[in-house]
Parts: structure tokens; C-alpha cells; sequence
């Protein structure tokens, strides 16, 4: 049975560890036997994006999906097309998907 867990948004300063207690929460659901999936949040929009523009966002969104865990990083990040890719870097969030 799956279960909605709200969304998670650690905050600190660069360099605290944010990324790193994601990609470990990551790893230990993944190791619980959780479809895990980690995405960068500009790659996630570029990718959303693309799909959009090749009509094939339904099943990219499908893809996203069918994971129990979303993980996504960096939302502090500069949008698509900016020259410099990350000044300050965000906080990481972790999104529960279910299905």
C-alpha cells in the first residue's frame, strides 16, 4: 500500500550537507526496496521542458511516475538558458511519489 509522505525541504548554508543527507535518504529507501530516482532540478526542468517541446511530456512525466521516492537538488539553480549555471545553491527537496 502506498503511503503520501508530505514534502521535505532541509535549509542551511552551502557546504552543510544538504546533498549529501539527500542522496543518503535516497540510498536507504532505495535499499528498502523503493523505486529512487535523484534528479538535479535544472536537469529535471530542461528535461520537462524538451518533452514539452517533442510532445512526448505525458510519458516523461509517466517516468517520474512510477518512482516511490522523487529526490531533487539544487533548486536554487539558475533557470534554463541562464549564462551562469548556480550562484547560490538551494536546498535540496524530497518529494514522495506514489503511485
Amino acid at each position: 500500500m502506498a503511503r503520501s509522505v508530505p514534502p521535505e525541504e532541509p535549509l542551511g548554508d552551502s557546504g552543510t550537507g544538504k546533498s549529501h543527507l539527500l542522496i543518503a535518504l535516497g540510498t536507504e529507501a532505495a535499499m528498502a526496496g523503493y523505486r529512487v530516482r535523484y534528479a538535479l532540478a535544472t536537469k529535471l526542468v530542461n528535461e520537462l521542458v524538451e518533452a514539452a517541446d517533442d510532445r512526448v511530456l505525458t510519458k516523461t512525466i509517466a517516468r517520474y511516475g512510477r518512482v516511490d521516492l522523487l529526490c531533487i537538488d539544487e533548486l536554487g539553480c539558475a533557470p534554463r538558458g541562464a549564462e551562469k549555471p548556480c550562484g547560490m545553491r538551494g536546498p535540496p527537496l524530497v518529494i514522495a511519489v506514489t503511485g
